[in-house]
């Protein structure tokens, strides 16, 4: 494992590397990160950058269904119900 941090921080140009002590490991990218720089997901720790979420151009329809039929169900009976009292207006919360 590496000395220091590897976690690349700064906004603006130049970026550097953090100069904390490196404490442990990304579970993904295996870049040596310190705890400031740690983020405990259920993959085990993470660096920031591995712990964002997946971009939306990686999203596959197929597999990452989010919604049952029961759900898309509910929220169509849902609709028509509120669409008799509400109108157009619709509030799924």
């Amino acid at each position: 494992m590496s000395d220091t941090c590897q976690a690349i921080i700064g906004f603006l140009v130049p970026r550097r590397s953090c100069r904390n002590i490196a404490e442990t490991h990304c579970n993904k990218c295996k870049a040596a990160i310190c705890y400031e720089h740690t983020q405990v997901e259920t993959a085990g720790t993470l660096c920031l950058a591995c712990a964002l979420p997946t971009p939306l151009s990686q999203f596959k329809l197929e597999s990452d269904i989010y919604f049952s039929e029961d759900d898309l169900l509910s929220f169509a009976e849902t609709h028509r119900k509120q669409a008799k009292t509400r109108g157009d207006w619709i509030d799924f919360t």
